[in-house]
């Protein structure tokens, strides 16, 4: 009765949930279409606009070259005319004479035809102090120091000089200076202006589009302006706009938009779109400086470029691309609509035989609530650390075992983030992060990861070395979170230790052991012969004085030397003296070994740095072995260092594993030693010393001496910078 009742109420809702399924899945495509096409839409408008734009910078390019191109050429005409004026006998003869009135009858002629002819507005006579003597073209002004840039710049070049200025009068002219010279000596300097007015309407013409030539209000003088305005007759509104005025324009059509396209373009240097309403056409408007001959800019002038059909062209593309994304929309649509039905039918036979499935897991996950209890049981009956992660690394739970091993109850570490709470740094004291660690990166890729190489730290912030497995939990295919299992392996790290020293030191006294029957073997039979060799050349020595017969001998008498010393290294092994452990202070023993070393570190220029730990303990050594051991070190610093250089001797302690251990370094700046090598370093017999003295058995007796008092010994080296060596040891509590 009651599974029957379960499927009744579950058939209604899964067919009518299937009718459902027609807008979910039409909806996204048409939306994933729509995107796609607006996308594609915005692009290609953007890069109409990049073209737009282009085009209006390059005709701003143009306006400037051409600009510079109709100066310079009107430059040459202002040139020849002055150059012509300056060689006519009457003006110079007037001018000698200083005769203003005789001047102006010559001159007014020539002034007439010049400006009917080329449009030139301005005839200036001046002295060679730089005061105007004349103005052709208003003779009235006379007397006035003229500080213009092209006449300063033609007095002192003496060349003639030309350039856009503005006047006091605020007109704005192109002006030609030149240096009059009678008889090949300079008596004055004549200047022709053109008003630039003229160019307006001829770039506008050639270019095809809108100019107008504005000067800052800041450079002029108001009444001086107007003044200027009535003398050539021409009208203009002084506060027609803020911050400037308009001396010329190609059409006054392009006013209303001035105050606006000078505001954008001085705030953000960047084009202006706008709309004449009257044709409803569209203009792009941009600036460039106008500037005069002394490098200044006194204004702007402002280009004006029809873009209509840019924009036309851009709004058939808008529409264009709508009616397409609607028609495909469409077709799409009522496709997919067809389609979708048909699966309907499908899904509610689908959906129907789902519900004998859903009442078996009904069953299932009553069975699994029991399941769940002895699962609980076993969580807590396991010897190892068992935890669960959510996707965010909080705790979903934890057995007792692993809450016990970390010094936490199962209350304080449910529902907090574990990683933070011991899993957040490194044995060395780095920070850990919570992306870092590999539980994370595993969890969200869905692997298995297993390490044996990290640290949990306990409530009481001590280290514990685990070996952790990582599983994720999914469910429907889908990562929720993940179990770990962590067991500390401190024990096992730590037999593992002893068992590798164990087996190092065994296959070391092998070695050694070998060397001692060697010596044992040996010695006597070598060291008797050796001492009567090196007597009769000691004899031979003396008897002779020529250095060609003392040469062979003396590298005899090294040679026997250096087996003498290899037979006094193998007796270390053959009788070995009796170890008296001390309590001593590694800080004392060091100092004694520099004290002896002091004449060897002088004489090579040697600097010492001493960086020991003050609570440093005293060490249960054999002071004599270890202070072999030390000396050895020392002595091939010594050695290795060609020159002035530095040794540093470091000490510390460190907490490791729930011991303690005294770390010593040595470092030297020294030659340093191959890789090949340092291989070799603690093999019998085997030196980098290429002198007599290299007999290879200084760093196996400092092992051995190492091994004996509980320590480590391990050294790196690099060609050319040097070589450290590094101690540790256990240090025995009391």
């Amino acid at each position: 009765m009651s599974l029957t009742k379960i499927k009744m109420n579950h058939s209604p809702r899964k067919s009518h949930s299937a009718k459902k399924i027609r807008l979910p899945v039409i909806v996204p495509a048409f939306l994933l279409v729509t995107v796609l096409f607006f996308s594609l839409a915005s692009y290609s408008c953007l890069e109409l606009e990049k073209h737009m734009n282009k085009e209006t910078l390059s005709d701003i390019g143009k306006f400037q070259k051409n600009f510079q191109k109709f100066l310079s050429s009107d430059a040459e005409l202002l040139g020849g005319l002055l150059h012509f004026f300056g060689e006519n006998s009457e003006l110079q003869k007037a001018f000698l004479a200083q005769n203003r009135k005789e001047l102006i009858e010559h001159s007014k002629e020539v002034f007439e035809k010049i400006k009917a002819d080329y449009n030139i507005t301005h005839f200036y006579f001046i002295g060679e102090d730089q005061i105007c003597f004349l103005r052709a073209h208003n003779p009235k002004r006379f007397g006035d120091t003229i500080k213009r840039f092209t006449l300063k710049q033609a007095v002192a070049t003496g060349q003639p000089a030309y350039g856009i200025e503005l006047g006091v009068l605020g007109t704005f002219t192109l002006r030609m200076v030149q240096p009059w010279r009678i008889d090949g000596k300079i008596v004055g300097y004549i200047e022709l202006g053109k008003e630039i007015e003229y160019l307006t309407s001829q770039l506008s013409n050639l270019l095809d589009v809108g100019l107008v030539f504005t000067i800052f209000k800041s450079h002029l003088n108001r009444q001086s302006w107007d003044e200027g305005l009535r003398m050539m007759g021409t009208e203009a509104n002084w506060n027609e706009f803020d911050s400037f005025v308009v001396t010329s324009r190609s059409s006054s059509s392009f006013s209303e938009r001035l105050n606006q396209v000078a505001s954008d373009n001085l705030s953000k240097q960047s084009l202006y779109l706008f709309e004449d309403e009257r044709d409803e056409s569209q203009w792009q408007a941009g600036s460039t400086a106008l500037i005069d001959a002394g490098n200044q800019q006194v204004g702007n002038v402002f280009i004006f470029r029809n873009v209509s059909p840019e924009v036309n062209l851009l709004n058939q593309l808008k529409v264009g691309m709508l009616l397409i994304l609607v028609s495909i929309g469409g077709i799409m649509f009522f496709f997919y609509w067809r389609y979708v039905k048909s699966l309907e039918a499908d899904l509610i036979s689908l959906y129907e035989s789902l519900d004998a499935e859903i009442i078996q897991r009904k069953k299932m996950a009553l069975q699994y609530h029991e399941l769940s209890l002895q699962y609980q049981l076993i969580l807590n009956s396991a010897g190892e650390g068992i935890y669960g992660l959510d996707l965010e690394g909080n705790t979903t739970f934890i057995n007792i075992a692993g809450a016990k091993m970390l010094g936490y109850t199962i209350e304080e570490l449910t529902g907090k983030h574990l990683h933070s709470m011991v899993h957040y740094k490194t044995i060395d004291g780095a920070e850990y992060s919570w992306d870092q660690c590999p539980v994370n990166k595993i969890m969200r890729s869905g692997g298995i990861f297993s390490a044996a190489s990290e640290y949990f730290w306990t409530k009481d912030q001590k280290p514990i070395p685990i070996e952790y497995l990582v599983h994720p939990i999914k469910e429907n295919n889908t990562i929720k979170g993940a179990v770990v299992l962590f067991k500390d392996i401190s024990s096992r790290l730590e037999k593992e230790k002893q068992l590798k020293q164990a087996e190092q030191q065994v296959q070391q006294v092998e070695k050694l052991a070998g060397i001692g029957r060697l010596a044992d073997g040996v010695a006597h039979e070598v060291l008797n012969p050796l001492n009567i060799i090196s007597m009769h050349v000691q004899m031979l020595l003396k008897k002779t004085d020529q250095e060609m017969e003392k040469k062979p001998l003396l590298k005899i008498k090294n040679e026997v030397k250096r087996i003498g010393n290899i037979i006094s290294s193998l007796s270390f092994y053959s009788e070995k003296e009796s170890v008296t452990i001390k309590n001593v202070s590694a800080h004392v023993l060091l100092e004694e070994i520099l004290v002896k070393l002091a004449p060897d570190i002088k004489s090579h220029s040697i600097e010492i740095k001493k960086n020991f730990e003050p609570n440093v303990p005293n060490m249960d050594w054999d002071a004599h072995e270890m202070k072999e051991a030390f000396f050895a070190i020392l002595r091939n610093a010594v050695e290795a260092i060609q020159g002035p250089g530095s040794i540093e001797i470091k000490t510390s302690l460190l907490h490791r594993g729930g011991s303690d251990y005294l770390k010593i370094i040595f470092s030297d700046s020294g030659l340093g030693i191959s890789k090949e090598d340092q291989k070799k370093l603690f093999d019998p017999f085997f030196s980098t010393k290429k002198d007599i003295y290299g007999v290879g058995m200084g760093l196996p007796i400092c092992l051995s001496f190492v091994e004996n008092n509980k320590g480590t010994i391990s050294i790196d080296s690099e060609l050319g910078i040097g070589t450290t060596v590094t101690f540790e040891f256990l240090v025995q509590k009391s």
